[in-house]
Protein backbone atom coordinates (compact mmCIF):
# COMPACT_ATOMS: atom_id res chain seq x y z
CA UNK A 1 0.00 0.00 0.00
CA UNK A 2 2.73 1.86 0.89
CA UNK A 3 3.79 1.98 -3.02
CA UNK A 4 1.01 3.39 -4.09
CA UNK A 5 0.56 6.34 -1.69
CA UNK A 6 3.27 9.15 -1.66
CA UNK A 7 5.29 10.05 0.94
CA UNK A 8 2.93 13.13 1.21
CA UNK A 9 0.05 11.20 1.79
CA UNK A 10 1.79 8.92 3.75
CA UNK A 11 2.90 11.52 6.41
CA UNK A 12 -1.05 13.13 6.73
CA UNK A 13 -2.41 10.33 7.30
CA UNK A 14 0.26 9.18 10.39
CA UNK A 15 -0.40 11.01 13.49
CA UNK A 16 2.06 12.80 13.32
CA UNK A 17 2.82 16.22 14.83
CA UNK A 18 5.79 18.60 15.15
CA UNK A 19 7.23 21.51 17.16
CA UNK A 20 8.58 24.60 15.54
CA UNK A 21 10.33 27.40 16.95
CA UNK A 22 12.09 30.64 15.52
CA UNK A 23 13.31 32.32 18.70
CA UNK A 24 16.11 33.74 18.97
CA UNK A 25 18.88 33.26 21.43
CA UNK A 26 18.54 34.41 24.67
CA UNK A 27 20.20 34.52 28.15
CA UNK A 28 16.95 33.20 29.67
CA UNK A 29 15.65 31.30 26.65
CA UNK A 30 12.20 29.80 26.67
CA UNK A 31 12.61 27.61 23.83
CA UNK A 32 12.80 24.35 26.25
CA UNK A 33 9.70 25.35 28.59
CA UNK A 34 7.63 25.87 25.37
CA UNK A 35 8.78 22.42 24.48
CA UNK A 36 7.76 21.16 28.01
CA UNK A 37 4.45 23.17 27.58
CA UNK A 38 3.45 21.58 24.36
CA UNK A 39 4.53 17.88 25.27
CA UNK A 40 2.30 18.06 28.66
CA UNK A 41 -0.60 19.49 26.22
CA UNK A 42 -0.19 17.18 24.01
CA UNK A 43 -0.20 13.77 26.03
CA UNK A 44 -3.13 15.70 28.09
CA UNK A 45 -5.19 15.73 24.91
CA UNK A 46 -4.67 12.22 23.43
CA UNK A 47 -5.44 10.86 27.12
CA UNK A 48 -1.94 9.07 27.63
CA UNK A 49 -1.32 10.62 31.41
CA UNK A 50 -1.86 7.59 33.71
CA UNK A 51 -2.73 9.84 36.42
CA UNK A 52 -6.05 11.32 34.74
CA UNK A 53 -7.68 8.66 32.47
CA UNK A 54 -7.60 5.02 32.76
CA UNK A 55 -8.10 4.21 29.21
CA UNK A 56 -5.06 3.61 26.93
CA UNK A 57 -5.42 2.95 23.31
CA UNK A 58 -1.69 3.68 22.07
CA UNK A 59 2.05 4.93 23.01
CA UNK A 60 3.18 8.30 22.29
CA UNK A 61 7.44 8.13 20.98
CA UNK A 62 8.51 11.45 21.05
CA UNK A 63 11.85 11.67 19.27
CA UNK A 64 14.23 15.06 19.49
CA UNK A 65 17.04 15.35 17.48
CA UNK A 66 20.50 17.04 17.83
CA UNK A 67 19.16 18.41 21.53
CA UNK A 68 21.33 21.06 22.18
CA UNK A 69 22.94 21.85 19.29
CA UNK A 70 22.75 25.18 17.15
CA UNK A 71 20.05 23.86 14.97
CA UNK A 72 17.76 24.76 18.30
CA UNK A 73 19.59 27.98 18.74
CA UNK A 74 21.46 26.46 21.56
CA UNK A 75 24.65 27.97 22.31
CA UNK A 76 25.27 24.89 25.20
CA UNK A 77 28.29 23.87 23.14
CA UNK A 78 30.06 27.04 22.96
CA UNK A 79 29.12 28.18 26.64
CA UNK A 80 27.91 25.52 29.16
CA UNK A 81 25.64 28.47 30.88
CA UNK A 82 23.45 27.69 28.34
CA UNK A 83 23.31 24.03 29.40
CA UNK A 84 21.26 24.00 32.36
CA UNK A 85 18.05 25.23 30.12
CA UNK A 86 18.69 21.72 28.61
CA UNK A 87 18.83 20.47 32.28
CA UNK A 88 16.07 21.80 33.71
CA UNK A 89 14.12 20.39 30.39
CA UNK A 90 15.37 16.96 30.79
CA UNK A 91 14.92 16.72 34.59
CA UNK A 92 11.01 17.47 33.60
CA UNK A 93 10.82 15.20 30.64
CA UNK A 94 11.99 12.32 32.73
CA UNK A 95 9.30 13.03 35.47
CA UNK A 96 6.74 13.36 32.85
CA UNK A 97 7.20 10.37 31.01
CA UNK A 98 7.32 8.45 34.61
CA UNK A 99 3.28 9.29 34.44
CA UNK A 100 2.97 8.74 30.63
CA UNK A 101 2.55 6.14 27.81
CA UNK A 102 5.68 8.04 26.37
CA UNK A 103 8.70 7.21 25.19
CA UNK A 104 11.18 9.92 23.94
CA UNK A 105 15.14 9.35 22.09
CA UNK A 106 16.97 12.61 22.30
CA UNK A 107 20.04 12.49 19.88
CA UNK A 108 23.32 14.65 20.19
CA UNK A 109 25.42 16.59 18.02
CA UNK A 110 28.83 16.11 17.56
CA UNK A 111 29.62 19.10 19.49
CA UNK A 112 27.71 18.24 22.14
CA UNK A 113 29.28 14.59 22.24
CA UNK A 114 33.06 15.65 22.17
CA UNK A 115 32.41 17.61 25.39
CA UNK A 116 32.81 15.37 28.06
CA UNK A 117 31.47 17.44 30.35
CA UNK A 118 28.22 18.20 28.62
CA UNK A 119 28.03 14.39 27.47
CA UNK A 120 28.34 12.88 31.39
CA UNK A 121 25.74 16.05 32.77
CA UNK A 122 23.50 15.03 29.83
CA UNK A 123 24.00 11.08 30.69
CA UNK A 124 23.14 11.71 34.31
CA UNK A 125 19.83 12.85 33.43
CA UNK A 126 18.94 9.82 31.08
CA UNK A 127 17.45 6.85 32.18
CA UNK A 128 19.17 4.93 29.04
CA UNK A 129 22.43 5.80 26.59
CA UNK A 130 23.98 4.53 23.59
CA UNK A 131 26.52 5.57 21.07
CA UNK A 132 26.78 4.74 17.49
CA UNK A 133 30.58 4.04 16.58
CA UNK A 134 30.47 4.51 12.66
CA UNK A 135 34.36 6.05 12.68
CA UNK A 136 36.85 4.89 10.15
CA UNK A 137 39.32 3.07 12.36
CA UNK A 138 35.76 1.20 13.90
CA UNK A 139 34.41 0.44 10.09
CA UNK A 140 38.02 -0.77 9.10
CA UNK A 141 37.74 -3.59 11.28
CA UNK A 142 34.30 -4.39 10.31
CA UNK A 143 35.22 -4.71 6.20
CA UNK A 144 34.24 -7.99 6.08
CA UNK A 145 31.17 -8.58 7.52
CA UNK A 146 27.60 -6.46 7.11
CA UNK A 147 27.97 -4.14 9.84
CA UNK A 148 28.15 -0.35 9.38
CA UNK A 149 29.28 0.59 12.83
CA UNK A 150 29.38 -0.22 16.49
CA UNK A 151 25.85 -0.02 18.95
CA UNK A 152 27.70 0.69 22.43
CA UNK A 153 25.35 0.58 25.31
CA UNK A 154 26.34 3.21 27.81
CA UNK A 155 24.29 3.55 30.58
CA UNK A 156 21.47 0.77 31.07
CA UNK A 157 17.79 1.64 33.07
CA UNK A 158 17.61 1.48 36.34
CA UNK A 159 13.98 2.17 37.22
CA UNK A 160 12.69 1.83 40.99
CA UNK A 161 16.12 -0.32 41.64
CA UNK A 162 19.58 0.32 42.79
CA UNK A 163 20.73 -1.81 40.01
CA UNK A 164 19.92 -2.18 36.62
CA UNK A 165 16.65 -4.90 36.21
CA UNK A 166 18.50 -6.50 33.26
CA UNK A 167 22.01 -7.09 32.24
CA UNK A 168 22.82 -8.15 28.49
CA UNK A 169 25.92 -10.73 27.56
CA UNK A 170 27.38 -7.76 26.14
CA UNK A 171 27.64 -3.85 26.04
CA UNK A 172 28.71 -3.82 22.20
CA UNK A 173 26.21 -4.71 19.86
CA UNK A 174 26.39 -3.52 15.98
CA UNK A 175 24.50 -2.92 13.63
CA UNK A 176 23.62 -1.98 10.01
CA UNK A 177 21.23 -1.07 7.32
CA UNK A 178 18.30 -2.93 5.33
CA UNK A 179 15.99 -1.66 3.24
CA UNK A 180 15.98 1.95 5.20
CA UNK A 181 15.88 0.03 8.59
CA UNK A 182 18.48 0.13 11.21
CA UNK A 183 19.16 -3.45 12.55
CA UNK A 184 20.98 -3.84 15.91
CA UNK A 185 22.04 -7.11 16.90
CA UNK A 186 24.93 -8.75 18.68
CA UNK A 187 28.19 -8.71 16.88
CA UNK A 188 29.39 -11.74 15.27
CA UNK A 189 32.95 -11.43 13.58
CA UNK A 190 34.62 -14.32 11.20
CA UNK A 191 37.55 -16.18 12.96
CA UNK A 192 40.45 -14.04 13.22
CA UNK A 193 42.66 -16.91 11.59
CA UNK A 194 46.76 -16.60 10.47
CA UNK A 195 47.46 -17.24 7.03
CA UNK A 196 50.68 -19.23 8.87
CA UNK A 197 48.25 -20.87 10.79
CA UNK A 198 48.06 -24.05 8.59
CA UNK A 199 51.61 -24.18 7.48
CA UNK A 200 53.17 -24.04 10.93
CA UNK A 201 50.46 -26.89 12.16
CA UNK A 202 51.64 -29.02 9.26
CA UNK A 203 55.43 -28.10 9.99
CA UNK A 204 54.63 -29.18 13.38
CA UNK A 205 52.91 -32.14 12.96
CA UNK A 206 55.81 -33.93 10.64
CA UNK A 207 58.36 -32.19 13.00
CA UNK A 208 61.36 -34.56 14.25
CA UNK A 209 61.64 -35.73 17.92
CA UNK A 210 64.02 -36.14 20.18
CA UNK A 211 64.12 -39.52 22.30
CA UNK A 212 66.91 -40.80 24.13
CA UNK A 213 65.22 -43.89 23.70
CA UNK A 214 66.77 -46.74 21.44
CA UNK A 215 64.17 -48.01 18.68
CA UNK A 216 64.58 -50.75 16.04
CA UNK A 217 61.65 -50.01 14.31
CA UNK A 218 62.09 -48.74 10.64
CA UNK A 219 59.38 -46.74 10.61
CA UNK A 220 60.39 -44.81 13.60
CA UNK A 221 61.06 -40.66 13.37
CA UNK A 222 62.72 -40.16 16.48
CA UNK A 223 66.52 -39.74 16.82
CA UNK A 224 68.01 -41.96 18.85
CA UNK A 225 71.63 -41.36 20.76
Amino acid sequence: MNKLMSSYEIFSSSNIRTFESNQKITNESTLYPNLSKDLTKHIDSINLNVNKTKEYNNLLRIVINSAGGLIWNDLCSINEDFSMELCKFLIYLRQLMRHSLAVCIITLPNEVVQNKDLLEKFSHLSDYTFLLDDSNRTTSRLTNTQYDGLFRLTKLPRLNSLSSCFTPETLDLAFYVKKKRLIVEQMHLPPDIDENDDSQKGRTNSSVTMSCSSSTSSGSHKLDF
